[in-house]
């Protein structure tokens, strides 16, 4: 699929429910914490996110590498997308890659569940987001899952920038060149665009 792809060591780690993987110093860290519960864990002692986010080992573990490898290939290919300060396309976007890449290697982006019920509201929160995409204020829309409310729920800049990235995929002819584009996000707002994304995508099932 990316033949320019490489591998860097993955570093399993309990972590205190900061953040399920990132990449760093040329390494894919992954924290632990949010895959080691089964359906009969209790999650009353953790924080609002842990439990949003726990994870299936088996289901769940290769999509989050899969997502944060993409991550670790951008910057490789020089992307600077996903760089503090840089608009919040550019951003949401950033993440969005990884959430298409996890669903073409693993079967699934990391936040399916989410999706699935924001997909109702799809429209909506595009209008909202085209109005805002070139701020550089990411706090309404990125990593702001504990200010999340049910009018307006934490982490849409993931669903939209993998609504836009998956709609640019599906509407190239070379499926390779397409994917490289969006690893290397060079030019984020020529890949909007491109993608004719407006608010609807194709249904996203459980």
């Amino acid at each position: 699929m990316y033949p320019q792809a490489t591998f860097p060591p993955i570093t399993l780690l309990v972590g205190r429910f900061s953040t399920g993987g990132t990449v760093n110093n040329g390494r894919i860290f992954i924290g632990f914490e949010f895959f080691g519960t089964d359906a009969g864990a209790p999650l009353d002692e953790l924080n609002g996110f842990g439990r949003a986010n726990q994870k299936s080992f088996a289901r769940d573990l290769p999509t989050l590498v899969a997502h944060e490898h993409s991550h670790f290939l951008s910057s490789r290919a020089g992307s600077r997308a996903g760089r503090s300060g840089a608009p919040m396309l550019h951003t949401a976007l950033n993440e969005g890659v990884g959430e298409l890449v996890a669903e073409l290697v693993a079967g699934a982006p990391i936040f399916r569940g989410f999706y699935v019920g924001w997909q109702q509201r799809e429209r909506e929160f595009w209008e909202a987001f085209d109005r805002e995409r070139t701020s550089t204020d990411i706090s309404r829309w990125l990593y702001n899952q504990g200010n999340a409310t049910d009018a307006w729920p934490g982490d849409l800049g993931y669903f939209m920038g993998y609504r836009i990235a998956q709609a640019y995929y599906l509407r190239a002819t070379d499926k390779t060149a397409a994917l490289r584009d969006l690893i290397a996000l060079r030019d984020p707002d020529a890949l909007y665009a491109a993608s004719g994304y407006r608010g609807s995508g194709p249904p996203i099932v459980p």
